[in-house]
């Protein structure tokens, strides 16, 4: 058997060689964005407005009625705007959330990136 004139190379280097050579590849290559998610439609508010104010001079009982419709008006919409805060309030959360979970992950990567560096720095000495 005749053996081998040419030198072997350190493992540890050379799986830091490959390791390396296939991280830079990974981020030289953009992911492709993801599609936009369509933002669902919003439902305008159904609260019926009690219209103008009445213009005959107006009895009592008309007043009353008036008045009655104006407060109903004023709920429903305090609900409709209520509504839609919690809804904004909640898509706000969730948007935080996941770009901490994103920041994490790219902090881990690069914190693995930088072993890596280290350790072939390390066994090129």
């Amino acid at each position: 058997m005749i053996a081998s004139t040419l030198p072997r190379p350190n493992l540890h280097t050379a799986v830091a060689i490959a390791l390396l050579s296939l991280s830079s590849a990974a981020l030289s290559q953009t992911p492709p964005a993801a599609p936009a998610a369509a933002v669902p439609p919003i439902a305008a508010s159904t609260c019926e407005s009690p219209g103008d104010l009445p213009t005959v001079r107006p009895g009592m009982n008309t007043v009353d009625a008036f008045q009655k419709k104006v407060d109903a008006y004023g709920a429903c919409m305090k609900a409709y705007v209520a509504e839609h805060r919690t809804a904004a309030e909640t898509a706000i959360a969730t948007a935080k959330a996941h770009q901490d979970v994103a920041n994490a992950a790219v902090e881990k990567y690069n914190n693995y990136v930088n072993a890596l560096n280290e350790q072939q720095a390390k066994a090129n000495r």
